[in-house]
């Protein structure tokens, strides 16, 4: 485990002897984690990390970062959301999909549980 973290591309690193979730993992799993803790109003996960060439495992008790969420997830989603989702939807209204449309007030609703408004 100790060389894999050594190597710039691997997900983790290690501090303090413990291998941990690089913030900036070009795979996503931090930022995965992070919308998911914040979506289902969880404190943390356990995220296991199994090197298969020596069979290292190692678990890494990953929590909800407030801050990571509210600078930088957080941004991104609502303007995902209102930038693709809502278009989408409304696009939708307005030719095939009138069974299944969704007002503005409802994705306020959802935005605002969901913690991104």
């Amino acid at each position: 485990m100790d060389a894999a973290c050594k190597d710039v591309n691997f997900l983790c690193s290690m501090v303090d002897g413990v291998p941990k979730l690089r913030t900036d993992d070009k795979e996503g799993y931090y930022a995965q984690i992070q919308r998911q803790l914040a979506l289902s109003d969880l404190p943390w996960c356990d995220f296991l990390i199994y090197l298969s060439g020596s069979r290292g495992l190692a678990v890494e008790r990953t929590r909800f970062d407030p801050t990571y969420w509210n600078n930088t997830l957080s941004q991104k989603l609502t303007t995902f959301y209102f930038k693709h989702c809502i278009p989408s939807v409304n696009s939708c209204e307005v030719s095939l999909c009138h069974t299944y449309s969704v007002t503005v007030n409802t994705a306020s609703k959802l935005m605002a549980q969901w913690r991104l408004l």
